[in-house]
């Protein structure tokens, strides 16, 4: 029996939206919608934003391990993983591939990415002091555009001894889970605390909820680091 291209082609929509709850079908190809995303890995449900914009999840650490998420740009995008969010907003990626990568840009302006993508984030010591997330492929944001990454602290509370942080780390390597999430990577030295040069990308904690906030300016690894704690006498 024939059936025609028109026919077909919504067939594959509907089959494609069983997978993806949130993607806008048509029957010439994706079409971006006005709606924000909330994207959960592929190993769990998708989340959904409340009508106040907070990320309905559940209480829970991510398990280590590699997550993938499809993204695109055009629209507002919050990636979900257990406790842990990064907040996306529409044309914040740089075009992949051609927009340059390395401390010296991180400022510098860009085209926006366009075509969908897909992210795999590595996560590694969760639950623990040494947490860690690695982001790929690497890639930088438009520094017009404030992408946020909140970060669960289970330790973290206003009388708590130490000072909590996250420091950006170059992919150990080349190869994403290398040394991530050990005390290794936390005395790497490429590790760094980008604050100390640029005060927009202080973490901000928010102890009721016991996470970290901070900005990003590209994506790579990031490493939870705990310091400045006191011994009592």
């Amino acid at each position: 029996m024939h059936i025609s291209k028109h026919l077909r082609s919504l067939a594959a929509c509907l089959v494609g939206s069983i997978a993806v709850a949130t993607s806008a079908c048509s029957v010439e190809g994706v079409a971006p919608t006005s709606n924000a995303r909330t994207l959960a890995p592929t190993a769990q449900h998708l989340a959904t934003l409340t009508g106040t914009g907070t990320v309905n999840t559940a209480p829970v650490s991510l398990p280590d391990g590699t997550y993938t998420f499809s993204v695109d740009p055009r629209l507002d995008q919050v990636l979900v993983l257990g406790q842990n969010r990064v907040v996306l907003p529409a044309g914040s990626v740089c075009a992949l591939g051609v927009s340059g990568y390395g401390p010296t840009m991180w400022d510098k302006g860009c085209n926006p990415q366009r075509k969908a993508f897909t992210i795999t984030v590595t996560v590694a010591g969760a639950g623990t002091e040494n947490a860690a997330v690695d982001f790929q492929p690497a890639m930088r944001f438009n520094p017009l555009k404030t992408v946020t990454m909140d970060f669960h602290v289970p330790e973290l509370s206003a009388t708590s001894p130490y000072d909590w942080t996250i420091f950006y780390c170059p992919t150990p390597s080349g190869q994403p889970g290398a040394r991530l999430g050990t005390n290794l990577m936390r005395a790497d030295p490429t590790c760094v605390d980008e604050s100390l040069t640029d005060s927009s990308l202080a973490v901000t904690p928010d102890f009721a909820q016991s996470v970290l906030t901070r900005r990003l300016k590209h994506f790579s690894a990031y490493q939870l680091f705990r310091g400045g704690y006191t011994v009592a006498e």
